[in-house]
């Protein structure tokens, strides 16, 4: 092997490497990217691709203002000087707007109860008639004719909603005896849509009532307005006995109306009790011959054991949700 290797020296010279040496260079402050002395290349510009169809365009020009946004603007310009809200353009409804709407305290107001945040109850949609978009509607107001059969903003709370929503009602008349009225709402023109109304309650805001019922100008000598008589004070032989809560109209007792309205009267607490007992009084002249609405009060001559009859008053609660079980504290 030693001869073998001297030989192939021989042959092919090797050439010596020559010595590496290391040396550790100083740490400069200059950042790594000035130390080269030349700037560097800008970035390549983008090529601008020339549109061919720019002269078949109707786009404005570069410093022209778009024709829309002219049109906006003067439209806007003239909304001004008008004097329009918001800057929108007068309604259309033949002078019919919209009434503000002033709600009363929260305190004496029941949020499922239109009518106990300025609403009146005109009745409800019973079903569709004909193939145009008329509806039919079963009233339960006295004055049908005045609130139904004019133009105007009606409200309509459809099933399962707690307020209703102001539409426009473009006519109305009455249709027999039994208080009917056929009536078209705004939008609503053809049958399909005005089934999609079965069952909605229509209400009429009270700021926009004709019907002076306060003065009792529009009013028979036996008629009253509801929410004129509850809040009254109920006395009997002078004697104070309880509060008119609420009425109960005949209609609602029975379809055919038989019978007359009913005052369900919260009667006063005696020693000792603290259950709310209510009983029914029957709105006729001989039970109720006194009605004093400037006094503040109505007398009543109730039959014997009629207010014997009064019942506990069972609120309704709604849940809402289920809460989580309380805590169980360990008592020692």
């Amino acid at each position: 092997i030693i001869l073998v290797m001297a030989n192939l020296q021989q042959i092919l010279p090797f050439t010596p490497l020559q010595s590496i040496s290391f040396h550790r260079v100083p740490p400069s402050d200059t950042p790594p990217s000035r130390l080269h002395s030349s700037p560097p290349d800008p970035p390549p510009k983008r090529r601008r691709k020339k549109n061919k169809y720019a002269s078949f365009s109707n786009a404005p020009a570069d410093g022209e203002a778009d024709p829309f946004e002219q049109l906006v603007a003067s439209s806007s310009a003239a909304s001004s000087r008008l004097g329009s809200p918001r800057g929108k353009a007068p309604s259309s409804n033949d002078g019919i707007e919209k009434t503000n709407v002033t709600f009363p305290d929260n305190r004496y107001i029941n949020p499922y109860d239109p009518s106990t945040y300025g609403w009146i109850p005109l009745g409800y949609v019973s079903a569709a008639h004909g193939v145009h978009g008329f509806v039919k509607i079963q009233s339960d107001t006295d004055f049908g004719e005045e609130r139904l059969c004019s133009p105007g903003y009606r409200g309509v709370k459809r099933p399962g909603r707690r307020t209703p929503r102001e539409r426009m009602m473009m006519e109305g008349r009455k249709a027999g005896d039994k208080g009917v009225y056929i009536v078209r709402f705004e939008g609503c023109e053809s049958r399909a849509e005005a089934e999609k109304m079965k069952g909605c309650e229509v209400f009429l805001r009270s700021e926009v009532d004709d019907i002076d019922l306060e003065s009792g100008d529009d009013l028979d000598v036996s008629e009253w307005k509801v929410s004129t008589l509850v809040g009254l004070e109920v006395r009997e032989g002078g004697r104070a006995v309880g509060i008119v809560a609420a009425v109960v109209l005949a209609a609602d007792v029975h379809p055919s109306g038989l019978g007359s309205d009913m005052l369900e009267v919260t009667l006063a607490k005696e020693d000792g009790e603290v259950e709310v007992k209510t009983a029914l009084v029957p709105l006729v002249k001989e039970i109720v011959p006194v009605v004093d609405v400037e006094g503040g009060f109505l007398e009543v001559t109730p039959p014997p054991g009629l207010l014997d009859l009064a019942v506990v008053k069972e609120e309704k609660v709604r849940i809402r949700g289920l809460l989580a079980p309380a805590a169980q504290e360990d008592n020692p």
